[in-house]
């Protein structure tokens, strides 16, 4: 479990656990939750949208039945995938079509998205999802922005970056199909 220790206001010290917490903590710290409070609860909303789907790839992809499996993916890939990308993509248009979901600056959303398309780049189905991410430009234009983002293109060439991707990598390639 993910845990972060904090310093509140009046100097105790506080626990925060569960990624999802962590990581709203750090966007609001970090000024990542747009400029008002509209903007933060849309944020918030894409976020757990995407959270949502990196839980459906989980049990549709890699945690499923073998049985199952094949017809979880085709629903997955039919519906479950284009709705939620659909989603992206009408919020996306609402800004501009700039490649960032609030402003013309990154934020938690687009962070949030951007590595769940990461992640589903190194599935074992990820070129049929891949297509799929392909036919909604804008998302797919997201994921670009992020992954060119300044200081985030920095990190993933640093050596603190590599262990986190290459045992992704791993996992992704022992709890595949088979």
């Amino acid at each position: 479990m993910p845990i972060l220790y904090i310093t509140g206001k009046n100097g105790k010290e506080v626990t925060l656990s569960e990624s999802t917490v962590i990581e709203h903590y750090l966007a609001g710290h970090f000024n990542l939750l747009g400029d008002n409070a509209y903007d933060a609860t849309v944020i918030h909303a894409i976020h757990n949208s995407a959270a949502d789907l990196q839980t459906i790839i989980f049990k549709t992809i890699l945690f499923n039945y073998p049985g199952a499996k094949e017809k979880s993916l085709e629903k997955f890939k039919t519906s479950t995938l284009p709705d939620i990308l659909g989603f992206w993509e009408h919020h996306l248009v609402d800004n501009g079509s700039n490649g960032f979901f609030f402003g013309d600056r990154l934020s938690l959303a687009d962070i949030r998205v951007a590595n769940i398309l990461e992640h589903m780049a190194i599935e074992p189905d990820a070129d049929a999802l891949l297509a799929i991410v392909a036919k909604y430009p804008l998302v797919f234009k997201l994921r670009e922005m992020v992954a060119n983002h300044p200081k985030l293109a920095a990190w993933r060439q640093s050596e603190g970056c590599h262990p986190f991707f290459n045992n992704m990598r791993v996992f992704m390639t022992v709890t595949g199909p088979k």
